[in-house]
């Protein structure tokens, strides 16, 4: 039961910080779009 426990967790923690790395990348070109976007 702890082990499926842990597997679960894991895997949780895995996609959290997975999308925490996609957020982070969107919102860092999504600036850089609007900055480009404005300079012209």
């Amino acid at each position: 039961m702890i082990k499926l426990w842990n597997r679960l967790m894991i895997r949780k923690r895995f996609i959290i910080e997975t999308g925490l790395d996609q957020l982070k990348t969107y919102s860092k070109s999504s600036i850089l779009g609007i900055v480009v976007v404005s300079a012209l």
